[in-house]
């Protein structure tokens, strides 16, 4: 990633820990998690240290061990077939898909949070407490809307829906006095960045339906060999599938989404007496 500007925060330590993860709930099969690290192996063979294909390798081991494990969790391998296998599923993404969709939404509110958190840190420290405090309100009113919808929905007591409806509109009232017309259309903007994590619930079930057609042709084409071989090349152009389009959709989540809570790229590495050792 770009260097953070000189008062901001680096995001790479939450890249590290979140890429990964939306990688394996969008994959999430053992076998496909198998095949990576045989292709991170080649990369590593066949590049140097410190080169963009060594990197690529390392964040490839990452992933692959976040698509096994999430594999175990939905009793997925190439599929169908692990639960053909006896593998039994502790979350079934073919079953489960409006639990799955809360689960991504819960993930992205998560990230959400933490991008607000952090901006207003970062605020805070660049001595902008004005913006500072007026991302704290945000990040408020967001709590604020969820625990209210929780009690309109029963979860919660239906008697604290008034008092946090209440406590919303003050915390608006607030906000526009912070930050003015504009914190509503960011507000708004924030509630559809986490709207936007469904993505990962839709290109996760959609692996998996495309890993169950590829399984099913084995015993449709009359042939069991002609069958296998479509099977097989269904599941290449599947895992192809899965290495590029949870990578493109993972970094969409932290470019748009999360990054444009605090992050600023411009800043310089750190080179002390540089002026004695200028860098080749």
């Amino acid at each position: 990633l770009p260097l953070p500007k000189y008062g901001t925060i680096d995001p790479t330590p939450f890249v590290a820990i979140f890429f990964p993860a939306f990688f394996g709930l969008i994959l999430g099969d053992i076998g496909y998690g198998l095949m990576l690290p045989a292709l991170a192996g080649l990369l590593r063979l066949k590049s140097e240290p410190g080169t963009t294909l060594r990197s690529v390798s390392t964040i490839a081991l990452a992933c692959s061990s976040s698509a096994i494990a999430f594999g175990v969790l939905f009793g997925e391998f190439f599929g169908s077939l692990g639960q053909m296998a006896g593998l039994r599923p502790f979350f079934n993404r073919e079953q489960a898909t409006i639990p799955f969709l809360g689960l991504a939404l819960a993930l992205g509110a998560v990230h959400i949070v933490l991008g607000l958190v952090l901006a207003g840190v970062s605020a805070w420290r660049r001595g902008r407490r004005r913006e500072a405090v007026g991302r704290g309100v945000a990040l408020g009113m967001l709590m604020l809307t969820a625990l209210s919808l929780l009690a309109a929905l029963e979860v919660l007591p239906e008697m604290l829906f008034t008092p946090l409806v209440v406590a919303i509109l003050v915390a608006f009232t607030v906000l526009v006095a912070l930050e003015g017309v504009v914190a509503v259309i960011e507000l708004l903007s924030t509630v559809g960045h986490i709207l936007s994590y469904a993505r990962i619930m839709a290109l996760g079930t959609a692996s998996l339906m495309l890993a169950i057609v590829a399984n099913e042709m084995v015993g449709a084409l009359g042939s069991v060999l002609v069958g296998v071989v479509f099977a097989l090349l269904f599941h290449i152009v599947n895992f192809a599938i899965g290495l590029f389009s949870p990578t493109i959709h993972a970094l969409r989540l932290h470019y748009v989404e999360f990054f444009g809570q605090f992050f600023r790229p411009g800043g310089g590495a750190y080179r002390p007496l540089g002026h004695w050792h200028p860098p080749p």
